[in-house]
């Protein structure tokens, strides 16, 4: 405390004060993207049969809207990735097993 012509003033230096940055959390808002991402819906396009491209894209993405209002835009992209990679995980274990197969087949094939 300082005294200044016999009144007394309180002084607060600089250094006490502290500027707090606001942590930024994502949370659900007002006006999340109302379409997924547009690389997961073209990695969908590329995996879904065309018989699934009628249904599957536009079922995905009502389900997306509905978890972007509720928990967040970014919550709602991991669940529409996570969903892509399931979607692709029978098409690759697939190719696998044919691509082995194949591979078995032209092996057979040389011992002949």
């Amino acid at each position: 405390m300082q005294e200044v012509s016999g009144s007394v003033v309180s002084s607060v230096a600089e250094t006490d004060v502290k500027t707090v940055t606001p942590h930024v959390v994502d949370m659900p808002s007002n006006n999340p993207p109302q379409t997924p991402p547009q690389v997961g819906e073209r990695l969908l396009l590329l995996i879904l049969t065309k018989q699934e491209r009628v249904n599957v894209p536009g079922d995905l993405e009502e389900e997306y809207r509905t978890i972007a209002v509720k928990h967040g835009a970014r919550y709602a992209k991991l669940w529409y990735y996570k969903q892509v990679a399931e979607s692709a995980w029978p098409l690759i274990r697939k190719a696998v097993r044919w691509g082995l197969l194949a591979s078995v087949g032209e092996w057979i094939r040389r011992l002949i």
